[in-house]
Order: structure tokens, then C-alpha cells, then sequence
């Protein structure tokens, strides 16, 4: 029987399945923290899953601010805005490398083995579909097979084409969704290839952080963010008992992962004595890329020219001997400030810079330098993130990068713990 629904009858209607739709996630979500138990898993990683929500992308701005909503135009937006980051923006001339050439021994089914069991379970597949689970019941015979193949690769310094093909996700970060900048690309790779490239970083880690400095905390065993953070809390508490004059500027680059450049990072390995043979390999891995972005069930192409791919075991690496690289171009002998009778200029984590100096005008100067050096390697600093902070002792001035000037604040949220200028702890105690 049909007959038009009252107001009252469709208002208890919809208040019956908001209660069933609230239900079915309560449901949903002690069913998966049970698992979790269970499993012994981690319960911060389930929430922090069950808290995260897929929000489909409704709109997008274009490069003029323009507000797309049609799903051709945001297809177009998207592919033009990745087109553009990951094409090649300098002409960084590779090194020539008049090293003698090392015999490097061939893979060793103890390497292969050694690298399935730090794959991590439930992680999506890239685009071969094989999860990380079927390497792991593979056993020896599947591990025999693949240390083969991957030593027949290291041979003849090359990939198949098949795994130099990618499927990019693009995850939302903190600001404006509709701005493509504020989204995060996640390359969902080969799992043979990401074996591959965990086998050799295997190899190339202990040289690799041998050349990092110790102010290089970030993806290097043995240090954490707690590291950085006891020393800046030791700065701040210690110029401040003292009133010694402080001047802080936290360095923020736009996609950096994304726009480091392939040769800037060959160079980087060459003058920090990789062997020759990875060297060319891992130029020819990264050589004729592309990946592919899913939108509406349709995928964008984008070709792949520059940057080390986010979601890569390697890629971390390649990052920081990279930007090693730049700050080695720096003269900041004479620079810093004095802590426990040494000069301390900066600290690294990643790409999560801070630098350091008495007065404004001299860690003016540092960034302007460091802006220099980074171009050159691909890099561009983000000047609406990039941010200065200064005590009472330092005299008021501006700090200017090329045409923009760079703000001072009063706090700033470094490696997951408010600074602030005066050293109060106040918002961090408020905050956990």
C-alpha cells in the first residue's frame, strides 16, 4: 500500500537509522579492536585506522584558485598538478666517477630471506597483487626462485619494465582539501620490487649512515625524535637561565620526496663511495617510471622524472644521503651556536630541518644559503611553512628569502612536541 509519509513518521524514520548506522559502527569497531587483541596487535595503529575516514573528493582548485567540481575537470587538474611535480625542473649534471670498479658478490638467498621476514603484514598490494603474506609461506623454494631473479638484476644493473610501473594513492594532510598541495602521493609498488630494494639498502645501510652526521637523526638505527628534542629542550633551558640571545628557524620543504632530483641523488652516492655497481642500478631503477592515480574509476597516467618514491624501503635512504649532499656544500664553519665547547648549526630528521644562531642576521644568511644549495638539488623551501623563532635577547629583525618574508612565531610544533619561545611547557602538558 502506498501513501505519502507523514513528517512526523519520516523524522522517527530517520532518527531510527541514525541509531542503526551508529550502531553498526559501535559493532564494526569492537569487532576489530577484538581482532586486534586477539592477533596482539597494535592497538594505537587499529584506532588510529578506525579514526582515520575516506572522504570522497568533491572539489579541487585549479592553478588560478578556480573551484573545479565537475569530475573531467578535477581528472585534468590532477593529472596536470602530478605531470608537473614529477617532471624535471634543473639540469643536474651527473658526476663522473673515476672510482675502480668493485665485484660485487651475487644475492644470497639468506639476504632474500632476511629482507621477506621485515615485511609487514595486511599492507596493500601495488600492482603485481601479491602481498606480502604469500612471500612469507612461500619458503625456500619460492626464495631460491627469487634470489635468481634478483641476482640475474643486479647482473645486468636493470629492472623489468613491469616494476618501474606504480599505483599512487593520495592521502590528505592537514589544510585545505580542495588544494592538491595538501595531499600526500603514496606509491603502492611492486611487493618483488620493494623486496628488491630492501635487499639492496640491506647492504648499503651501514655505509650510507656512516656518512650521515650526527645531526642526522631520521630513519638511521639507533636514534629517534627523542634524540633531537632533548637537545633543542637543552638549548632553550639553557639560554634561557642564562639570557643568552637565541634565534630559531624551522625549515619546511614542499615536496620534498617529491622533487629531489634522480642525478642529485646519483651524485650524493657517488661522493659518498657507494659502489659503482648499485649506482647504476639504482639510476636505471628510477629511468622511464610512471604511475598511475585513481579517480572516479578512472586512472590518470603521470610520467615519473624526478624524486625518490614515498613508499620504496629505499627511498629514506637515497633521501638523506641526498640532502647530506647539500649541507655538505654549506661553509658554516663560523656559524651556529656553542654547546658543550662545539658548534651546533642545525639539526636534521628527515627533511625536518631547524638552524641555529645568536642574532637574526646571521641565521638570516644560513637559510638564504641553504635555499641556494637546495635548489640546485631539486629542492624548493616552502615559505608559508618555514618559521622563525627568537627569544628577548635577540634584537628584532626580519628575515627575508628572495621576495618573502618569513615568519616569526611565538610556538611551533616540532617532531610532534611544542616549542615555544620562552621555554613553558604549559601547551605541551595541556596537549597530552
Amino acid at each position: 500500500m502506498n501513501r505519502q509519509t507523514s513528517p512526523v513518521e519520516f523524522a522517527e524514520l530517520s532518527k531510527l537509522i541514525r541509531k542503526k548506522i551508529r550502531e553498526d559502527h559501535e559493532k564494526f569497531r569492537t569487532e576489530r579492536l577484538l581482532k586486534t587483541i586477539e592477533e596482539r596487535r597494535s592497538l594505537k595503529k587499529c584506532q588510529r585506522e578506525l579514526r582515520q575516514q575516506t572522504v570522497m573528493m568533491s572539489a579541487l582548485k585549479s592553478e588560478d584558485g578556480t573551484r573545479l567540481t565537475k569530475r573531467f575537470d578535477m581528472e585534468r587538474r590532477i593529472q596536470a598538478y602530478y605531470t608537473s611535480l614529477f617532471a624535471s625542473k634543473s639540469i643536474v649534471p651527473l658526476v663522473e666517477d673515476h672510482r675502480e670498479e668493485e665485484e660485487m658478490p651475487p644475492i644470497l638467498i639468506f639476504e632474500v630471506r632476511t629482507a621477506v621476514k621485515s615485511l609487514q603484514a595486511d599492507k596493500a598490494p601495488g600492482p603485481d597483487g601479491i602481498k606480502n603474506e604469500a612471500l612469507k609461506f612461500g619458503g625456500y623454494e619460492l626464495w631460491k626462485i627469487i634470489t635468481k631473479l634478483f641476482s640475474e638484476c643486479l647482473e645486468i644493473e636493470d629492472i623489468p619494465t613491469q616494476w618501474k610501473q606504480s599505483s599512487t594513492i593520495i592521502i590528505p594532510k592537514k589544510g585545505d582539501r580542495e588544494d592538491l598541495k595538501n595531499y600526500r602521493p603514496i606509491a603502492l609498488l611492486p611487493t618483488i620490487y620493494k623486496l628488491f630494494t630492501k635487499v639492496l639498502v640491506n647492504r648499503m645501510t651501514r655505509q650510507l649512515d656512516e656518512q650521515q652526521p650526527r645531526e642526522q637523526a631520521g630513519f638511521r638505527s639507533g636514534f629517534s625524535t627523542i634524540d633531537h628534542l632533548h637537545v633543542i629542550n637543552q638549548i632553550l633551558e639553557r639560554t634561557r637561565e642564562c639570557k643568552i640571545p637565541l634565534c630559531m628557524v624551522f625549515v619546511d620543504y614542499e615536496k620534498a620526496f617529491d622533487s629531489i632530483e634522480i642525478n642529485a641523488v646519483i651524485n650524493a652516492l657517488v661522493r659518498q663511495n657507494i659502489p659503482k655497481k648499485y649506482i647504476r642500478t639504482l639510476l636505471n631503477i628510477n629511468t622511464d617510471c610512471s604511475t598511475s592515480i585513481r579517480l572516479f574509476n578512472n586512472n590518470i597516467a603521470i610520467p615519473i622524472n624526478r624524486g625518490v618514491r614515498q613508499g620504496d624501503t629505499i627511498s629514506p635512504k637515497l633521501f638523506t644521503a641526498a640532502l647530506e649532499d647539500v649541507f655538505r656544500t654549506l661553509s658554516w664553519e663560523n656559524r651556529g651556536i656553542m654547546v658543550d665547547g662545539e658548534l651546533l648549526t642545525h639539526l636534521r630528521f628527515s627533511d625536518d630541518i631547524v638552524l641555529f644562531a645568536y642574532d637574526v642576521k646571521t641565521v638570516a644568511e644560513m637559510l638564504k644559503e641553504l635555499n641556494e644549495a637546495s635548489t640546485r638539488a631539486g629542492l624548493r623551501i616552502n615559505r608559508a611553512k618555514t618559521q622563525a623563532m627568537k627569544n628577548d635577547q635577540c634584537a628584532s629583525e626580519t628575515i627575508k628569502l628572495d621576495d618573502d618574508t618569513i615568519l616569526f612565531v611565538n610556538k611551533y610544533t616540532y617532531l610532534g612536541q611544542t616549542i615555544t619561545q620562552d621555554h613553558k611547557v604549559e601547551d605541551e602538558i595541556q596537549l597530552r
